[in-house]
């Protein structure tokens, strides 16, 4: 099949890439320099003869890139392009400048295309293929080296010969189509019996038209019922070039013996295969059927509808071309208004490197079709395209690449566990600050309070239950912290941490116990897999958080935290809230880490006289389990024959 197409691409060529536009003329009839076709126009005015213009239609300029268009009298209109051909230019030097750089750069892994524009008999086919519609080669009687010779037999000639002398494996293919009154057929199938017992061939009008689809984001068309042949010599492309000349439909009219009567699309496939990867590149040969006016072919019955499709089909690419060539952004390009632009998607505005032959006449007779093919080539040069290298890989690369992307993967994820857990703390500090203000209060800064825990020995417990003013912003900023303890807590010591870092499993850990860990086993103890490797990574939204709060938190020196600071304040919360006053108090004054839970009116309320405010609540349980002028007295249950009592006692003795 025939296909325009790549898997990916590697290389880009510099952004914007402009169409580079040649023109080319043809000799201007020897026999009369008088209007060649028709009679001379009608005067403007009955009885009077309007002034003839001697001046030449066509003037050269200099500057091989500029030529003057001398029109109804007034000044010469200018045009440039890349390069303009006079008469006489030669075959080879056409070749040589507009073809040979997009073969090398098909050979590089580039798409290119080559098109030829022009009225019909502006020698278009003569450019293509040879003189005299390309008939001495249809029947074999040139061959590539005369001078004669077209550049799309050159261009088969280069291309072989480079796929020959390459280092690697370039492998080559060709596919021949034309569009013929709007269908794609196929000019190099084999001959078909169809279902009456006749046979056709493909260039027959009778023959079933081609099915294109376009590859989208590849730049692309494809052709999966168009013939492709492997060629590796140059006999046999030429032989296949032939088959398809002559199979291409042709007839002669008033202004053309050898008019094409249809858009001939000649394909070759280029493949570069390397060690590790392939490129696949196309070059498109398109010769261009030529517009025609009907007042001066003289076409009749069916050259009458094929030249009204290939003036539609015409129109059909101007528009695209002036709509590409517009400085402002257009949102649709009418590339589906014919099967031709259709198939020249790519090669106009697409990935591909484009050279566009626009065909003229020296003849005066043709003033205005020279004029519309001039304006059309500047048009196409205002046009850019964006031409890239096609690479396609092997299964090779594709492998090195996965590996490589499974080890980005591993340390996306990696940050990614980092980053989650930094939000976890986050969105727990804004919690807990939402909760301190809708109850009334305000949760202490950093700097506000430099007192550090108080323990049981350093106060009473009735003096650290006391809602003063000072104490209330420390008990805040005490259960700010036990809400972030469980946090805080190294998994491997349960101790809170001194220098955090983020391991290959995702956990944070203590930077010295993790070390200790790895020597020891490369065993996570949170997942029970192994490290991918000893690499970490510094959790810093810990560490900040761990120096705010470092002055009311447990030092790392003190030892591992008891059983109670390993859970969630609000898991503790709902276990103290099972308790009587007796069994409430003791558990808050022994354990430091939930000490900061007393400031927890939910704990009280229950317990309290019905009636008392949440504010007093605190102080009336604690003052109904105490008798007066004694103190409080907490110690754990005795040890009885071996077993520990889980219960704690409550005696009540005189002060001092």
């Amino acid at each position: 099949h025939c296909a325009m197409a790549a898997d990916g691409a590697a290389e880009a060529s510099p952004p914007g890439e402009p169409i580079k536009v040649y023109a080319r003329f043809c000799p201007l009839p020897a026999d009369a320099p008088r209007p060649r076709y028709g009679a001379p126009p009608p005067p403007a005015v009955e009885g009077e003869v309007p002034p003839v213009d001697d001046r030449p239609l066509v003037t050269f300029d200099e500057d091989p890139g500029i030529v003057h268009l001398a029109r109804g009298g007034g000044e010469p209109r200018e045009f440039s392009f890349e390069h303009v051909y006079q008469p006489a230019a030669p075959q080879a030097e056409v070749y040589e400048k507009v073809a040979k750089p997009i073969v090398e750069n098909v050979l590089r892994g580039y798409h290119g295309a080559i098109l030829a524009y022009g009225q019909t008999g502006s020698g278009k086919t003569h450019t293509m293929l040879g003189p005299n519609g390309g008939e001495a080669f249809a029947r074999g009687t040139t061959n590539v080296v005369e001078d004669s010779t077209g550049i799309l037999p050159r261009c088969l000639h280069d291309l072989i010969r480079a796929a020959a002398d390459s280092p690697g494996l370039t492998l080559l293919s060709a596919s021949y189509i034309e569009v013929y009154q709007e269908r794609i057929l196929d000019l190099i199938a084999p001959a078909r019996v169809d279902h009456g017992g006749e046979q056709w061939t493909v260039g027959d009008a009778r023959g079933p038209a081609l099915r294109s689809f376009v590859v989208p984001n590849r730049g692309g068309l494809l052709l999966p019922e168009a013939t492709e042949v492997e060629i590796s010599t140059v006999q046999d492309a030429l032989a296949l070039l032939r088959l398809g000349a002559k199979r291409r439909v042709q007839a002669a009219t008033e202004m053309n013996g050898y008019s094409s009567r249809s858009h001939a699309l000649f394909v070759v496939t280029v493949t570069t295969q390397g060690n590790l990867s392939s490129k696949v590149a196309q070059l498109y040969l398109c010769d261009l059927a030529g517009s025609e006016r009907l007042d001066r072919t003289g076409v009749q019955g069916q050259q009458l509808q094929e030249a009204k499709q290939i003036n539609r089909s015409l129109f059909a690419l101007k528009n695209v071309i002036t709509a590409l060539s517009e400085t402002t952004q257009r949102k649709l390009i009418p590339y589906r208004d014919s099967k031709l632009t259709r198939l020249l998607q790519h090669c106009i505005g697409g990935n591909a490197r484009t050279a566009v032959i626009v065909c003229a006449s020296l003849d005066r007779a043709n003033e205005r079709d020279t004029l519309s093919a001039l304006r059309f080539g500047c048009r196409a040069a205002r046009i850019r395209n964006d031409a890239r290298v096609n690479v396609t890989r092997t299964h090779q690369e594709l492998l090195m690449a996965l590996t490589l992307a499974n080890k980005q993967l591993q340390q996306l994820q990696l940050r990614n566990s980092s980053l989650e857990r930094e939000v976890t703390v986050l969105q727990e500090l804004t919690r807990i600050h939402a909760d301190a203000r809708g109850a009334g209060l305000e949760v202490a800064t950093q700097g506000d309070v430099a007192t550090g825990p108080t323990t049981p020995a350093e106060a009473s417990a009735e003096s650290t239950l006391t809602l003063s003013a000072a104490r209330l912003e420390l008990v805040q900023r005490r259960l700010f912290a036990r809400q972030l303890l469980p946090t805080l807590l190294c998994p491997l010591t349960a101790k809170v941490f001194s220098d955090p870092v983020v391991a290959g499993d995702g956990f944070t850990y203590d930077r010295d116990a993790l070390k200790m860990q790895m020597r020891n086993s490369m065993l996570s103890p949170c997942t029970g897999s192994r490290f991918p490797s000893r690499a970490v990574v510094a959790n810093r939204a810990l560490a900040q958080q761990l120096a705010l709060f470092r002055d009311v938190l447990p030092l790392p020196s003190q030892g591992s935290v008891d059983s109670f600071a390993r859970l969630s304040a609000d898991v503790l919360t709902s276990i103290l809230s099972y308790l009587d006053a007796r069994s409430l108090v003791g558990c808050l004054v022994l354990a430091p880490s939930i000490h900061c839970l007393a400031s927890d009116s939910a704990l009280w309320v229950p317990l309290a006289p019905p009636g008392t405010s949440r504010a007093d609540a605190m102080r009336v349980v604690f003052r109904s389990i105490r008798k007066p002028g004694h103190s409080l007295e907490f110690r754990p249950a005795s040890r009885r024959a071996g077993t520990v009592s889980s219960g704690l006692l409550l005696a009540s003795r005189p002060r001092g």
